[in-house]
């Protein structure tokens, strides 16, 4: 092809030796979290042995009816030094929600949030009530703190927002195009959506994120998305990486 060479795609490498999984949004899918982790201890056992690490990419909770099993499953790994859990908007949500401030529960609730209050033992009724009256509200952040151990909530706000292997950098939504790595900004890394996903030139490093749905994983020359939505989908996405090398895996799928 004329000009090939000027244009070659920038290749991006891990750290020497290593070998990443990330696994993106689970939304509360605690049985897709589950096969996808099976899935991919069977396709680390395939590949030959090295220094493996798993990302997850943030938003445990929330949409689907299994937070509570999701949030305990992953604070049990939490000691894991090889197991990297990052923060996404949905837990920044959460936590505010939870600080009792009432306008960020019911805006929490209207994205998600009722779902993993119901994990955690919330009745329809307390839901209902909380929309519509502010003392109910007040009464629903206190019944779920009770409800949900203070030791998960310790575990959720110490969460970090980015870990980096090699010229990868994982985080849940994204970065500000333009900005030097150091300079991101944690709610950026949390919440950005639309000024990163149009972005087309490179960035200092490979982007792997979630956050942004889509009905298949977004492999491209500056990002690696992989939210397949799984609380509508029942696809729940991994990707992982060596050296050069991506791939995907997925649950939900034969």
């Amino acid at each position: 092809m004329p000009f090939g060479g000027l244009f070659k795609r920038r290749k991006h490498h891990t750290t020497d030796g290593k070998r990443v999984y990330a696994i993106g949004d689970v939304h509360g899918c605690y049985d897709l979290l589950v096969d996808l982790l099976q899935r991919v201890e069977e396709d680390h056992a395939e590949r030959p042995p090295c220094d493996t690490h798993l990302v997850m990419l943030g938003d445990y909770v929330d949409r689907a009816w299994q937070s509570r099993e999701v949030c305990e499953l992953l604070y049990s790994m939490r000691d894991l030094d090889k197991v990297h859990c990052l923060k996404g908007n949905h837990e920044a949500m959460m936590l505010d929600a939870l600080d009792g401030d009432v306008r960020a529960l019911r805006f929490w609730m209207d994205y998600g949030g009722e779902a993993t209050l119901r994990s955690w033992g919330m009745t329809s009724g307390m839901i209902d009530a909380a929309h519509v009256d502010a003392g109910a509200a007040v009464e629903l952040i206190e019944a779920a703190r009770e409800a949900i151990p203070q030791e998960i909530l310790n575990w959720m706000r110490a969460l970090p927002v980015s870990v980096s292997f090699g010229s990868y950098l994982f985080v849940h939504a994204g970065i500000r195009p333009g900005m030097p790595i150091d300079a991101q900004r944690e709610r950026d890394m949390m919440w950005i959506r639309t000024t990163f996903l149009k972005h087309r030139g490179d960035h200092p490093m490979m982007i792997v994120h979630g956050h942004a749905e889509g009905k298949e994983p977004a492999l491209l020359s500056n990002r690696i998305g992989i939210d397949t939505a799984a609380h509508s989908s029942g696809i729940l996405t991994a990707v992982g990486v060596e050296e050069d090398r991506q791939w995907i895996i997925q649950s939900g799928q034969q």
